[in-house]
């Protein structure tokens, strides 16, 4: 994965082969439980299909301001085969105008964030489930999001299901910089560390 949970192309591994692609850029994205701009639609020029291109979460703001929605840009990357067997096209940089940005590790901020506990207590209203198909996270009835280790979801799969009640403690994620949000109102998403379930707490490791 790339930095801040994107998902950049790999550091140190294997030489790629670059493409530049010319098109326009028609909308934003937001994959991802944190409700943050993570990918981009690209109508490459020519009547090629439609792209998803994805980008780390930390590049947002500086994409939303090089190119908004509309413009005509040339993305510059190279495509891989993912997980579920899809060709993906990994982001390296894109130029719109006079206007460049280029895939770069973010700047470790002076201050880092500080972690905030939390505690949470609901029903299951829904299960997230990510592109291999497996259960990411739980979206409980106050809308919190609840982040699981694939480990704890595997070993707890028969009794995470909709409508189960639970309580759990963890840590609440924090904005990183550069993020630029798809919602007016921040995601509230909470990674476990403990999860009472059935009767039975549960340490997350």
């Amino acid at each position: 994965p790339g930095p801040q949970g994107g998902p950049g192309g790999p550091r140190g591994g294997q030489v790629q082969v670059l493409t530049d692609v010319h098109g326009t850029l028609t909308a934003y994205q937001s994959l991802n439980d944190e409700q943050v701009y993570d990918a981009f639609v690209l109508r490459a020029d020519g009547g090629a299909p439609a792209d998803t291109v994805h980008f780390p979460h930390h590049l947002g703001q500086q994409l939303l301001a090089a190119a908004k929605a509309g413009s005509t840009v040339t993305v510059s990357g190279f495509r891989q085969a993912g997980p579920n067997g899809r060709s993906h096209f990994h982001f390296v940089g894109l130029t719109s105008g006079s206007q460049s940005v280029a895939d770069a590790r973010p700047t470790p901020p002076a201050t880092p964030p500080t972690e905030t506990s939390a505690t949470v207590r609901g029903t299951v209203r829904e299960l997230r489930r990510g592109p291999n198909g497996r259960v990411r996270s739980l979206v409980l009835s106050d809308q919190t999001v609840l982040q699981l280790s694939p480990v704890a979801v595997e070993q707890l799969a028969d009794k995470l299901t909709v409508g189960a009640s639970l309580e759990a403690t963890g840590t609440l994620r924090a904005a990183h910089p550069g993020e630029a949000l798809a919602t007016t109102t921040p995601a509230r998403v909470v990674h476990a560390e403990t999860l009472t379930l059935g009767g039975n707490k549960y340490l997350m490791r």
